[in-house]
């Protein structure tokens, strides 16, 4: 069974990163339509001199993605989250630990999550 949410690819740049997910397109077109306060939970870590590197928890609404104006897929929608900085530089031929997950808001202001926490390892790529 496939996640609600994914992270597809981790592009890394000079003291950052811009993670690249796929979101079940129903998700995104009622979060849009009904002003839901949908929010994505990212976290990332990853070698970096021979050490682990964790970043802290992205939490990102809906309404600060952009979309990548390319995607026709009638599933998912690809997003851009944010870029996240990061303290030093992925050595070379790691792969980031990503881990993803939507959370709603209701009536009651408690949060919901949906779906499960989807982790994958994704081999970075550069800028372009």
């Amino acid at each position: 069974m496939e996640n609600v949410v994914s992270v597809m690819e981790v592009e890394v740049h000079a003291g950052s990163i811009v993670p690249c997910i796929k979101v079940l397109r129903g998700l995104d077109i009622a979060a849009r339509q009904q002003h839901a306060t949908f929010v994505i939970h990212a976290s990332f870590s990853y070698v970096s001199r021979g050490a682990v590197v964790n970043l802290p928890e992205s939490v990102v609404p809906f309404a600060r993605t952009t979309t990548d104006g390319e995607s026709r897929d009638p599933v998912w929608t690809m997003l851009d989250l944010p870029s996240v900085g990061i303290p030093s530089q992925p050595d070379p031929g790691t792969q980031f630990t990503c881990n993803a997950k939507i959370t709603i808001t209701g009536v009651t202001g408690l949060p919901t999550d949906v779906g499960y926490l989807d982790t994958a390892l994704i081999s970075p790529t550069a800028p372009g």
